[in-house]
């Protein structure tokens, strides 16, 4: 049995802080494997979408029975098909990226939604 979790609550929190950070940041690409996400994707005539900016909130991480949930912030960027309309090529969203006593990262999202690009 591991034990991760039990090893993350006994760091320093700056190590696990940094412990928590470096995993969620090397497994932000999961996000595009969710539903939501690619739902949102579709909504737009752009492909290779990618990480282009992440906030994650270390200072909210939470253990839960045999897991931390930390939340966070991501904004994607994809490439637009020129032969296309234009219906946006970005996407910006909130999830929990929840880690367990294998140190194994999943996500759940709370929104996601294009980024409105009259706005850009």
């Amino acid at each position: 049995m591991s034990e991760f979790i039990a090893n993350l609550r006994q760091m320093a929190s700056n190590d696990r802080s940094d412990v928590l950070e470096r995993l969620i940041t090397d497994s932000l690409n999961l996000l595009f494997e969710l539903e939501a996400v690619v739902s949102t994707i579709a909504m737009t005539n752009a492909t290779q979408f990618e990480i282009d900016d992440n906030r994650i909130d270390l200072d909210a991480a939470e253990f839960v029975d045999d897991e931390v949930r930390v939340p966070l912030w991501f904004h994607a960027d994809g490439e637009h098909e020129e032969v296309q309309y234009f219906f946006g090529n970005q996407i910006a969203g909130r999830a929990i990226a929840r880690i367990d006593d294998d140190g194994m990262v999943t996500y759940e999202i709370v929104d996601v939604d294009l980024v409105d690009p009259t706005f850009l």
